[in-house]
């Protein structure tokens, strides 16, 4: 079998958190969807930011989390990501950069407390 796409471990890393970590508010940021240059220029306006994560998390008691999701083998952060995330830095949110499900599923029950959440 294949390695996974970058979108298919975000879904299901949204799936397993949804399911297994009901507290946790997971806000998806689509900057990678494909727009035309109106539609672009209209979110940049609205807000959007080249370089932010892919997911946020926020729970209870925890301090907001970003991840940002790359392939398991030859995912990169590009320079506006690496920019982007030290700023959120700076601000005190935790941003991580997982490679693949595993080591995204895992980097966020670490987060969330050490849960021991099943695998689905």
């Amino acid at each position: 079998m294949g390695l996974n796409t970058e979108h298919t471990d975000q879904v299901r890393l949204v799936m397993r958190v949804r399911t297994f970590l009901p507290d946790v508010l997971l806000v998806a940021v689509p900057n990678g969807v494909h727009t035309t240059a109106s539609q672009r220029l209209r979110l940049i306006n609205e807000g959007m930011l080249s370089g932010f994560p892919d997911l946020m998390m926020f729970a209870p008691g925890k301090t907001a989390l970003c991840v940002e999701m790359k392939r398991e083998v030859g995912g990169r952060l590009s320079p506006a990501q690496k920019a982007c995330h030290a700023r959120l830095n700076a601000c005190g949110v935790a941003v991580i950069t997982c490679h693949g499900f595993d080591a995204a599923w895992e980097a966020v029950k670490k987060w969330h407390g050490g849960h021991d959440a099943q695998k689905a």
